[in-house]
């Protein structure tokens, strides 16, 4: 079956947010409203069609950025599993009047392991000294979650095959 310029323009613009009512709105304006956009944007991805060249888009996206679901599931991991104790420390220390004191320490990015590196999302000077922000754990938890489809109900994330996270630094499938 050969997809219409609009089928396709569709498929362009969902790559874009992955938002199909968007995606819809896009290429036909004249929709009469963003409850119709959503259930034409819905049926339009079931479209077996407009799946297959979906699907093809994503694959040549990926072979061109050469990104691998390992690298993801990897990034993901360091993210999760991200212990805050390792960038910063509660020392105790005297201070000028010779009562012990408290500070916190910044551990020297250097000497940070890759995996570690991969869950800060951003370093500075603050209002109260150094900032060290990771990334939304939180969020990759789910996700790695999702993926692996750990929660129930959730078929978002039905594996391919069994995922485990091994050592420190690789994932194997």
């Amino acid at each position: 079956m050969r997809l219409s310029e609009r089928q396709k323009r569709f498929v362009d613009e969902y790559l874009v947010d992955l938002n199909a009512t968007r995606a819809y709105r896009a290429v036909y304006p004249d929709c009469a409203s963003d409850h119709s956009a959503s259930v034409c944007g819905s049926r339009s991805l079931k479209n077996p069609a407009v799946r297959a060249y979906l699907e093809q888009r994503q694959a040549d996206l990926r072979r061109r950025v050469e990104v691998r679901q390992e690298d993801i599931i990897t990034e993901l991991a360091a993210i999760a599993f991200a212990v805050q104790t390792d960038y910063m420390q509660l020392v105790t220390e005297p201070g000028d009047d010779g009562r012990p004191r408290q500070k916190l320490v910044c551990t020297p990015t250097q000497a940070l392991t890759e995996r570690q590196r991969k869950a800060v999302a951003c370093i500075k000077e603050g209002r109260y000294g150094m900032e060290i922000q990771t990334c939304d754990k939180v969020k990759a938890l789910e996700l790695l979650g999702r993926h692996l489809g750990m929660f129930k109900g959730d078929d978002a994330g039905q594996p391919k095959g069994q995922v485990v996270i091994v050592g420190a630094d690789s994932v194997a499938e």
